[in-house]
Protein backbone atom coordinates (compact mmCIF):
# COMPACT_ATOMS: atom_id res chain seq x y z
CA UNK A 1 0.00 0.00 0.00
CA UNK A 2 2.86 2.40 0.81
CA UNK A 3 5.67 3.00 -1.65
CA UNK A 4 8.47 3.39 0.92
CA UNK A 5 8.87 3.51 4.72
CA UNK A 6 7.33 6.50 6.48
CA UNK A 7 9.13 8.79 8.94
CA UNK A 8 6.58 11.60 9.36
CA UNK A 9 2.78 11.57 9.57
CA UNK A 10 0.85 14.72 8.67
CA UNK A 11 -2.73 14.78 9.91
CA UNK A 12 -5.61 16.78 8.56
CA UNK A 13 -7.74 18.06 11.45
CA UNK A 14 -11.41 18.64 10.54
CA UNK A 15 -13.13 15.40 9.61
CA UNK A 16 -9.98 13.32 10.16
CA UNK A 17 -9.01 13.63 13.81
CA UNK A 18 -11.91 15.92 14.78
CA UNK A 19 -15.42 14.57 14.33
CA UNK A 20 -17.08 17.82 13.25
CA UNK A 21 -19.12 16.72 10.22
CA UNK A 22 -22.56 16.85 11.87
CA UNK A 23 -21.85 20.15 13.58
CA UNK A 24 -20.50 21.65 10.36
CA UNK A 25 -23.76 20.70 8.62
CA UNK A 26 -25.81 22.07 11.50
CA UNK A 27 -23.91 25.37 11.44
CA UNK A 28 -24.36 25.74 7.70
CA UNK A 29 -28.05 24.87 7.89
CA UNK A 30 -28.52 27.73 10.35
CA UNK A 31 -27.23 30.13 7.68
CA UNK A 32 -29.24 28.49 4.91
CA UNK A 33 -32.43 28.59 6.97
CA UNK A 34 -31.98 32.31 7.66
CA UNK A 35 -31.83 32.89 3.88
CA UNK A 36 -34.69 30.51 2.98
CA UNK A 37 -32.28 28.28 1.05
CA UNK A 38 -32.61 24.46 0.93
CA UNK A 39 -31.07 22.71 3.91
CA UNK A 40 -28.34 20.10 3.63
CA UNK A 41 -28.74 16.43 4.39
CA UNK A 42 -25.61 14.59 5.51
CA UNK A 43 -25.58 12.47 2.37
CA UNK A 44 -25.81 15.49 0.07
CA UNK A 45 -23.23 17.42 2.09
CA UNK A 46 -20.66 14.64 1.68
CA UNK A 47 -21.26 14.72 -2.06
CA UNK A 48 -20.90 18.48 -2.48
CA UNK A 49 -18.51 19.90 0.15
CA UNK A 50 -15.20 21.01 -1.37
CA UNK A 51 -12.28 23.42 -1.30
CA UNK A 52 -12.03 26.29 -1.68
CA UNK A 53 -15.17 26.53 0.40
CA UNK A 54 -16.29 29.63 -1.50
CA UNK A 55 -17.15 27.35 -4.43
CA UNK A 56 -19.08 25.00 -2.12
CA UNK A 57 -21.04 27.96 -0.76
CA UNK A 58 -22.00 28.95 -4.31
CA UNK A 59 -23.06 25.38 -5.06
CA UNK A 60 -25.55 25.37 -2.17
CA UNK A 61 -27.19 28.66 -3.10
CA UNK A 62 -25.29 31.65 -1.69
CA UNK A 63 -25.25 34.63 -4.06
CA UNK A 64 -22.06 36.62 -3.64
CA UNK A 65 -23.35 39.40 -5.89
CA UNK A 66 -25.81 40.23 -3.11
CA UNK A 67 -23.82 39.17 -0.05
CA UNK A 68 -20.00 39.19 0.15
CA UNK A 69 -18.38 35.80 0.70
CA UNK A 70 -16.32 37.22 3.55
CA UNK A 71 -19.52 38.04 5.47
CA UNK A 72 -20.98 34.58 4.90
CA UNK A 73 -17.72 32.85 5.77
CA UNK A 74 -17.45 34.82 8.99
CA UNK A 75 -21.08 34.09 9.87
CA UNK A 76 -20.47 30.37 9.39
CA UNK A 77 -17.41 30.43 11.64
CA UNK A 78 -19.34 32.36 14.30
CA UNK A 79 -22.02 29.65 14.26
CA UNK A 80 -19.40 26.88 14.16
CA UNK A 81 -17.51 28.27 17.17
CA UNK A 82 -20.67 28.15 19.27
CA UNK A 83 -20.69 24.37 18.84
CA UNK A 84 -17.03 23.78 19.67
CA UNK A 85 -17.80 22.70 23.26
CA UNK A 86 -19.95 19.89 21.81
CA UNK A 87 -17.31 18.59 19.42
CA UNK A 88 -15.16 15.55 20.06
CA UNK A 89 -12.47 13.53 18.39
CA UNK A 90 -13.30 10.38 16.47
CA UNK A 91 -13.35 7.44 18.87
CA UNK A 92 -9.96 6.10 17.83
CA UNK A 93 -8.15 9.40 17.11
CA UNK A 94 -6.28 9.80 20.38
CA UNK A 95 -5.39 6.13 20.77
CA UNK A 96 -4.08 5.96 17.20
CA UNK A 97 -1.94 9.07 17.63
CA UNK A 98 -0.61 7.75 20.94
CA UNK A 99 0.33 4.39 19.42
CA UNK A 100 2.10 6.02 16.47
CA UNK A 101 3.94 8.28 18.89
CA UNK A 102 5.12 5.22 20.81
CA UNK A 103 6.38 3.75 17.53
CA UNK A 104 8.57 6.83 17.07
CA UNK A 105 6.80 8.66 14.23
CA UNK A 106 7.01 12.44 14.04
CA UNK A 107 3.43 13.73 13.81
CA UNK A 108 2.06 17.10 12.67
CA UNK A 109 -1.30 18.74 12.00
CA UNK A 110 -1.79 20.55 8.66
CA UNK A 111 -5.18 22.21 8.44
CA UNK A 112 -7.22 24.78 6.51
CA UNK A 113 -8.48 26.03 9.88
CA UNK A 114 -7.28 29.38 11.24
CA UNK A 115 -4.09 28.91 13.24
CA UNK A 116 -5.16 30.33 16.60
CA UNK A 117 -8.44 28.40 16.70
CA UNK A 118 -6.69 25.25 15.51
CA UNK A 119 -4.09 25.45 18.27
CA UNK A 120 -6.79 26.12 20.86
CA UNK A 121 -8.81 23.09 19.75
CA UNK A 122 -5.87 20.69 19.59
CA UNK A 123 -4.87 21.73 23.10
CA UNK A 124 -8.35 21.02 24.44
CA UNK A 125 -8.31 17.61 22.77
CA UNK A 126 -4.99 16.65 24.40
CA UNK A 127 -3.58 15.75 20.97
CA UNK A 128 -1.09 18.61 20.95
CA UNK A 129 1.20 16.66 23.31
CA UNK A 130 1.95 14.19 20.52
CA UNK A 131 2.38 16.71 17.70
CA UNK A 132 5.70 18.19 16.65
CA UNK A 133 3.89 21.11 15.02
CA UNK A 134 0.36 22.48 14.56
CA UNK A 135 -0.06 24.26 11.22
CA UNK A 136 -3.11 26.31 10.24
CA UNK A 137 -3.87 29.19 7.88
CA UNK A 138 -4.14 32.91 8.65
CA UNK A 139 -7.89 33.39 8.12
CA UNK A 140 -11.32 31.77 8.64
CA UNK A 141 -12.28 31.56 4.96
CA UNK A 142 -11.24 27.98 4.09
CA UNK A 143 -9.27 28.70 0.95
CA UNK A 144 -7.28 25.49 1.27
CA UNK A 145 -3.80 24.52 2.43
CA UNK A 146 -1.63 23.89 -0.62
CA UNK A 147 0.60 26.89 0.15
CA UNK A 148 0.75 25.79 3.78
CA UNK A 149 1.87 22.35 2.62
CA UNK A 150 4.60 23.86 0.44
CA UNK A 151 5.93 25.78 3.42
CA UNK A 152 5.77 22.69 5.62
CA UNK A 153 7.69 20.48 3.19
CA UNK A 154 10.61 22.90 3.23
CA UNK A 155 11.07 22.18 6.93
CA UNK A 156 11.38 18.40 6.52
CA UNK A 157 14.78 16.84 7.20
CA UNK A 158 14.04 13.89 4.94
CA UNK A 159 12.57 13.18 1.50
CA UNK A 160 8.92 14.29 1.06
CA UNK A 161 7.86 10.78 0.00
CA UNK A 162 8.82 9.55 3.48
CA UNK A 163 5.94 11.68 4.75
CA UNK A 164 2.37 10.36 4.90
CA UNK A 165 -0.58 12.74 4.76
CA UNK A 166 -3.81 11.39 6.28
CA UNK A 167 -6.96 13.30 5.35
CA UNK A 168 -10.62 12.98 4.46
CA UNK A 169 -10.99 15.03 1.25
CA UNK A 170 -9.70 15.13 -2.30
CA UNK A 171 -8.08 18.44 -1.33
CA UNK A 172 -5.83 16.45 1.00
CA UNK A 173 -4.92 14.28 -1.97
CA UNK A 174 -4.08 17.43 -3.96
CA UNK A 175 -1.89 18.75 -1.16
CA UNK A 176 -0.06 15.43 -0.92
CA UNK A 177 0.52 15.32 -4.69
CA UNK A 178 1.79 18.90 -4.75
CA UNK A 179 4.17 18.30 -1.85
CA UNK A 180 5.34 14.84 -2.91
CA UNK A 181 3.83 13.11 0.12
CA UNK A 182 2.31 9.67 0.22
CA UNK A 183 -1.37 9.80 1.11
CA UNK A 184 -4.06 7.70 2.74
CA UNK A 185 -7.65 8.93 2.88
CA UNK A 186 -10.15 8.42 5.69
CA UNK A 187 -13.78 7.78 4.70
CA UNK A 188 -15.40 8.83 7.98
CA UNK A 189 -15.13 12.57 7.38
CA UNK A 190 -16.49 15.28 5.09
CA UNK A 191 -16.35 13.34 1.80
CA UNK A 192 -18.25 10.25 0.75
CA UNK A 193 -16.34 7.03 0.19
CA UNK A 194 -17.33 7.13 -3.48
CA UNK A 195 -15.74 10.54 -4.02
CA UNK A 196 -12.52 9.44 -2.34
CA UNK A 197 -12.35 6.30 -4.46
CA UNK A 198 -11.95 8.44 -7.58
CA UNK A 199 -8.48 9.50 -6.39
CA UNK A 200 -7.20 5.92 -6.65
CA UNK A 201 -5.52 6.33 -3.26
CA UNK A 202 -5.75 3.87 -0.35
CA UNK A 203 -8.78 4.45 1.87
CA UNK A 204 -9.25 3.49 5.52
CA UNK A 205 -12.53 3.31 7.40
CA UNK A 206 -10.97 3.57 10.86
CA UNK A 207 -7.92 5.59 11.87
CA UNK A 208 -6.67 2.68 13.95
CA UNK A 209 -6.01 0.78 10.70
CA UNK A 210 -2.92 2.96 10.26
CA UNK A 211 -1.10 1.32 13.14
CA UNK A 212 -0.93 -1.99 11.28
CA UNK A 213 -0.33 -0.39 7.88
CA UNK A 214 2.83 1.46 8.92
Amino acid sequence: MLKKPIKTIVWDWNGTLLNDVDLSIHSMNELLGERNLPLLSKQYYKQIFRFPVKDYYSDIGFDFDNEPFELVGTAFMDAYKLHIPNMSLFDDSLETVQQLHQKGYSQHVLSAMEQHLLFEMTQKSDLHRYMTSINGIDNHLGGGKIDLGKTFVQKLNHAPDECLLVGDTTHDAEVAATCGFQCILYSGGHYSHERLQKTGLPIIQKLSELVNLL
